[in-house]
């Protein structure tokens, strides 16, 4: 099968994709940040297994403690050892928020070597590729897979959020957990080109993350799959929610400054940013604000020469105007091209995230 590289000869990335999805295998769903809806949670359950799927749920489902997450880190941590030791072939992450980062935490402690379950975790999740789905702060997680472990995983739906997208974006999601060929974003996007002239085929390994998530571990080993693999070239496509006006450049300057000093621009092909939905501080209107910064972040960028290209059906949505656009799912860690070929149209082609 042609890949999206366009056949030319790269080295090769240690990358380990996990296998497609068969009725019949066991799906798991885990609540690694914040506490999930016991509700929601039953319906994608029920949901799943008249599909033909075996749903194994985790212990700290509905949990509640530490403000709002779902069990403390290590209890999270576990979880997610025990329900890929009960043979989950796919585990779909319950819901986002703002505690996905206890798990990392947990995994650098003493705490986790005393409890033994660093070892159990290398051995049972990072030597095991199976499918991860999840977005929001879960990317400090699968960050972690591919940054560490070397595991492609899927910016996709959660196990909460699983019913309330659009039939299209479910169908998108089943695509990349069933089917191994790759997939083409054209013509129904909507894309808009800052920087890149038209014929250009920027090409790399899509890393497709949140945008707190990346520039929190960024430039950090075993975290950060940016400067994890270093032969290989990158498009890196960024969205978020809940952002501060006035915290997105920073934010997005604290990714410039790690790739600048780790001498790792060169290998930023493309940048692609995506929704950064309900956006606060509303010091002037969201309008101007939204000018000034993509022109902020066109001088940033302009020096470097790397194609910038927005494209609002990636990303976080809040409300139903937004959910109407559709939730574009994305692998973390496979190869991928975007052919600039318009002001306002992109073709983005996208190696598949399962094998056979």
């Amino acid at each position: 099968m042609p890949d999206a590289s366009g056949g030319e000869k790269i080295a090769p990335m240690k990358i380990s994709k996990p296998k497609k999805l068969l009725p019949g295998d066991k799906i798991g769903i885990v609540a690694l940040s914040d506490i999930s809806d016991d509700e929601k949670i039953a319906k994608s359950v029920t949901y799943l297994e008249e599909l033909g799927y075996k749903v194994i749920q985790g212990k700290t489902l509905g949990f509640y403690s530490h403000g709002r997450s779902a069990g403390s880190g290590l209890e999270r941590l576990d979880d997610v050892v025990d329900v890929v030791g009960q043979g989950a072939k796919a585990v779909v992450l319950a819901v986002g928020g703002w505690s996905a980062s206890d798990v990392i935490t947990e995994m650098l402690t003493r705490r986790v070597f005393r409890a033994g379950i660093y070892k159990v975790l290398q051995r049972r999740v990072l030597e095991r590729p199976i499918i991860w789905s999840g977005y929001s702060d879960n990317l400090y997680w699968q960050n972690f897979l591919l940054a560490a472990g070397g595991i492609a995983s899927l910016h996709g739906l959660h196990a909460q959020g699983l019913l309330e997208w659009s039939d299209k974006s479910r169908e998108l999601w089943w695509d990349w957990l069933t089917k191994t060929e790759p997939k083409v974003f054209a013509g129904d996007q909507r894309w808009r080109v800052y920087l890149g002239k038209v014929g250009q085929k920027p090409r790399g390994i899509l890393i497709p993350s949140n945008l707190d998530c990346l520039s929190r571990v960024s430039g950090m080993k075993f975290l950060d799959p940016t400067v994890a693999y270093e032969d290989e070239d990158l498009i890196v496509v960024l969205e978020d929610n809940e952002v501060y006006k006035s915290d997105i450049l920073r934010t997005i300057d604290s990714l410039l400054y790690s790739w600048i000093l780790n001498k790792q621009m060169g290998r930023i092909q493309a940048i692609i940013i995506g929704r950064l939905v309900q956006s606060k501080e509303d010091v002037t209107g969201y309008r101007e604000w939204e000018s000034a910064f993509w022109d902020d972040l066109v001088s940033r960028l302009a020096p470097f020469k790397i194609p910038l290209v927005r494209w609002d059906n990636f990303g976080h949505a809040w409300n139903d105007e937004i959910k109407g656009n559709d939730f574009v799912s994305l692998p973390l860690g496979v190869r991928a091209e975007l052919a600039i070929e318009g002001a306002n149209k992109c073709k983005l082609t996208v190696d598949p995230l399962v094998i056979d």
